[in-house]
């Protein structure tokens, strides 16, 4: 009963979420101050708010409960390393890291050493107990086996390299299933994209021909933005989660420090300059790309990061292989690192330094290596670090924890360029598409303002000329132009929004780096639509000017 009331307790504060809560506001506020049924389409607002805020961690919860995921691998991986030193049981189960945990994996294991020695039950007993509470598929059959083998007597440190061996083989086989879903879904988002165009072109014809009335234009295109943003959230919950950046809540890297300084400035400058140029241009454009320039620094700067973070993976892979096989002959920190570093490491190299000072200097070196971790922000480095550091820590064999490690961050390397490999291709289609919508969208809008002009004058003349009224075959209202402008406008903004997210997570960076992607894809659109507005007038304009009578 009290797992049921603390599941209870955690739903109850996430619907108290204070966003989803200021989401509600906004249809309340709409209906308030808008007499007109397109209103109630505001109540979009606070639905999306909780499907990201409410739902996407219920639901990413959920899909874990049946696969293998980082967490759990390198769990194994920790694991096996320690038992290379064979170790007391208990201390298989009360893993040490540094930096970060292993999250409810580890509150298991923890769980099971209690019940094993403090309160009696044994280690087969208290695993198989905790294995009938486990969520998690993959989890729960290896504390099966585990109970099995540790009833057996068999050899832990062979079982565990199996388990590692067998892990690593459905971690791959799911991984790649899932970037196949993926390449299949953003195929389809990316067909949407396409598509929108031409629902614009429908509705604006339509609202030409019922009447002038544009709310049904202003509520398609407001359905339009919610179907991509749905299909944008489906594409985030089939991405693989795999971070390369740690951000520690307890420590501010100063990289990552100056990049949020460089944020906060550019949202202020962004604010300023949009107002600004909307006060002087009343332009929507203009002002949507007055908004998104100034996060093209902030941006920049989270990609130099992400790219140095890749770059110190690349050698951390090579280093932690050489420091197993030298602290297997040298057991001294201090001296291991010291031949070690007579090999260059790159950008890891200041790093390992300023590491080798600290141990030399004195200092604990768990402590030296807390510090390292924290200082590169790579979750590889994390992980890897936690898992050697603990091995020497129980006895275990630095040669055989190295080579695993690197053999394990090589193949996790290897499934990081396929997934690259795809959002590259999605990263080049999406910009492609968001030119293509943003001309078409303006081929429509400009194409109807100048029609609209032009019936105008036919209207006005046909007045004094009679003859005019052979250019007039049908009467037709007209729009109002100024909502339809800028409900493609925010249309537009909306849509440049979504794809940098889109991009964001299909690439599994850091939040900062869909900065840059705003600012280019509002750059993209703006060139798009101004663009088509002088085409539009180089080819419309002559073809509706009306030529003499015979």
């Amino acid at each position: 009963m009290s797992i049921t009331a603390t599941e209870v307790k955690i739903e109850r504060s996430k619907l108290l979420d204070p966003i989803f809560l200021a989401s509600l506001a906004v249809p309340v506020a709409a209906i308030a101050l808008i007499s007109s049924p397109v209103a109630y389409t505001a109540i979009v607002v606070p639905a999306l708010a909780g499907v990201w805020r409410i739902l996407l961690p219920i639901a990413r919860r959920q899909a874990r409960t049946n696969q293998m995921d980082m967490d759990l691998l390198f769990l194994l991986a920790h694991m096996y390393a320690v038992s290379t030193g064979r170790p007391a049981r208990r201390r298989l189960f009360e893993l040490n890291t540094l930096v970060g945990e292993y999250g409810d994996y580890q509150r298991v294991l923890r769980r099971i050493a209690v019940l094993a020695v403090e309160w009696g039950y044994g280690f087969v007993r208290a695993t198989r107990m905790l294995a009938n509470q486990v969520r998690n598929d993959a989890f729960r059959g290896f504390l099966i086996r585990m109970s099995e083998v540790l009833r057996t007597g068999d050899d832990v440190v062979r079982f565990l390299r199996v388990e590692l061996e067998t892990a690593m083989r459905q971690f791959t086989s799911s991984y790649m299933r899932a970037i196949d879903l993926m390449r299949i879904f953003l195929g389809l988002y990316t067909t949407l994209m396409s598509a929108s165009a031409f629902v614009i072109l429908t509705f604006t014809i339509l609202a030409v021909f019922m009447g002038g009335d544009s709310s049904v234009f202003v509520v398609s295109i407001m359905a339009l933005t919610v179907t991509i943003a749905v299909f944008a959230f489906i594409a985030k919950m089939i991405s693989p989660r795999d971070p390369i950046i740690y951000r520690s809540k307890e420590v501010l890297n100063p990289m990552l420090a100056r990049l949020a300084r460089i944020t906060r400035l550019a949202f202020t400058a962004s604010v300023v300059l949009g107002l600004l140029t909307y006060t002087i241009t009343r332009d929507p454009m203009y002002t949507i790309l007055a908004f998104a320039l100034p996060a093209l620094v902030p941006g920049i700067v989270a990609m130099r990061i992400e790219g140095f973070i890749k770059r110190i993976n690349m050698f951390y892979q090579v280093f932690v292989r050489s420091f197993g096989l030298t602290f297997s002959v040298m057991p001294n920190y201090a001296s291991a690192l010291a031949s070690v570093l007579s090999a260059d490491y790159g950008v890891l190299t200041p790093y390992l330094r300023r590491l080798h000072a600290r141990i030399t200097n004195g200092i604990d070196p768990h402590i030296a290596f807390r510090y390292f971790v924290l200082e590169t922000m790579s979750t590889n480095v994390l992980r890897g670090t936690n898992i050697m550091v603990d091995s020497i820590d129980a006895g275990g064999d630095a040669t055989e924890t190295g080579l695993m490690l690197s053999s394990l961050l090589i193949r996790l390397g290897d499934l990081r360029i396929d997934r690259d490999r795809v959002a590259r291709t999605f990263e080049a289609v999406v910009y492609l598409m968001q030119g293509l919508v943003a001309a078409i969208s303006s081929a429509v809008v400009n194409i109807l303002i100048l029609f609209m002009g032009y019936y105008k004058q036919l209207i006005g003349m046909s007045q004094t000329m009679p003859e005019v009224v052979q250019y007039l075959p049908f009467a037709i209202t007209i729009p109002n132009m100024t909502l339809v402008s800028w409900a493609i406008a925010i249309f537009l903004a909306a849509l440049i929004f979504i794809n940098a997210i889109m991009i964001a997570y299909v690439r599994s960076s850091i939040f900062e780096i869909a900065l840059f992607h705003i600012a280019v894809l509002a750059i993209v659109t703006v060139a798009g639509v101004k663009a088509m507005e002088v085409i539009s007038r180089m080819l419309i304009m002559p073809v509706l000017i009306p030529g003499p009578t015979s």
